[in-house]
């Protein structure tokens, strides 16, 4: 017998992105406080941050989603760069206004 997984509720799906766009945006936020030089990069605060790659974003987020389909993944590869963009910009504009 074979474990049929549920299809993920609006708003499970909602939680993952709403957790990957958190990540992407504090990013954002610190890339701006070291480049005004009110963090340092060798903070031991930061040491967690660099394992953050979009890489591992996207692959934590297909795994969680449940996607196999090449072309389902590709939508979210485009999906994530797209929200890796804004979210980074928005917290590195929020931060340097």
């Amino acid at each position: 017998m074979s474990a049929v997984r549920e299809e993920l509720t609006f708003q499970q799906r909602a939680v993952l992105w709403g957790q990957a766009y958190e990540i992407l945006t504090k990013r954002g936020v610190l890339a701006c406080l070291l480049e005004k030089n009110l963090l340092t990069r060798d903070h031991p605060q930061l040491k967690p941050w660099a394992a953050f790659r979009l890489l591992e974003i996207r692959k934590r987020l297909v795994r969680a989603l449940d996607i196999v389909d090449e072309n389902a993944i590709a939508v979210i590869d485009a999906a994530v760069e797209h929200l890796a963009l804004t979210a980074f910009g928005v917290g590195y504009t929020a931060t340097r206004e």
